[in-house]
């Protein structure tokens, strides 16, 4: 007898429930309807339909796997992020909700520098791009934006190209292979060229990672998480070498974790950056920081 669509939502929110994954109900609706390509009201309209033996091993093992802490992301291969669909993988980082207060500030500071230049496109640069969720987001809001994006997993370029291209914006980004700037040093042309440098580096300190949830821990890559000793790595990097190829007045943008915004505003200064400011996320964290070159 085979199980209707009713009883694979409930079974597979009990066994999660079972394996302590938070929010079971959600999660199994959400592997269900993936798999199924249904939308919430069309999977309460055909919860009595039998669903078919291969559908139902296809299933059972994604199910299985979430169980044990893979997240739904990267079983679907899917995450929403800023009111568009993104392609993931273990390659990269799995866009995060407080990611998009920083593609916002993005919009809102690329906006007002089109409309006071309206004769020269925004240029913005995003370093560590991952799955390209801010550049794709960036470039798909900001109309006259000429968006680079840069990362040196080559896994993680392909998804950001292939983001790009699902969202329309594969003319606007151009991506690079490489670490931080080093497509850019080879040439005079990068040189004071980026009027917007944003960047969501690693900024865990190395000895809590393995204090996170299984679920990041275990699974999402670790060169996307690991930010040194003191998570300050990445910024200590950026920060001294974004100088060179900002413009005058340009800006930079970077997110950052719990308790990060006083050292990180403090390498700022000490390179001479000014008008340095904070942004909160939805639970009070400070969580963007900018900052303007002289």
């Amino acid at each position: 007898m085979k199980r209707t669509l009713g009883e694979i939502l409930r079974l597979g929110a009990e066994y999660l429930q079972k394996r302590g994954v938070a929010d079971a109900a959600i999660e199994a609706e959400y592997i269900v309807s993936s798999v199924l390509m249904l939308g919430h009201t069309s999977m309460l309209s055909k919860r009595d339909e039998p669903v078919g033996d291969k559908t139902l091993s296809i299933l059972r093992g994604m199910i299985i796997e979430r169980g044990k802490g893979k997240p739904s992301s990267y079983l679907t291969g899917r995450r929403d992020f800023y009111g568009m669909e993104f392609f993931v993988d273990e390659n990269c980082l799995i866009p995060r909700r407080e990611t998009e207060i920083l593609v916002e500030e993005v919009i809102k500071a690329a906006d007002a520098l089109a409309a006071s230049r309206p004769s020269r496109d925004v240029r913005i640069l995003d370093i560590g791009c991952g799955c390209g969720n801010i550049s794709v987001a960036v470039a798909k809001n900001v109309e006259r934006s000429i968006v680079s994006a840069v990362d040196i997993s080559y896994g993680a370029v392909l998804k950001t190209c292939q983001n790009a291209l699902a969202n329309g914006v594969y003319q606007k980004l151009a991506v690079y292979s490489g670490d931080i700037f080093s497509p850019f040093e080879n040439t005079g042309k990068f040189l004071e060229y980026f009027d917007i440098i944003v960047s969501n580096p690693p900024y865990v300190c190395d000895g809590e990672i393995n204090g996170l949830s299984k679920e990041v821990a275990e699974y999402e890559p670790r060169g996307a998480l690991a930010g040194g000793r003191d998570g300050l790595d990445f910024y200590r990097k950026i920060i001294p070498a974004a100088g060179f190829f900002l413009s005058r007045g340009g800006v930079v943008f970077f997110e950052v974790g719990p308790g990060q915004k006083e050292p990180v505003s403090a390498i700022l200064a000490e390179f001479d950056y000014r008008d340095v400011s904070a942004k909160r996320d939805y639970g009070g964290v400070d969580r963007v920081i900018c900052a303007r070159r002289p």
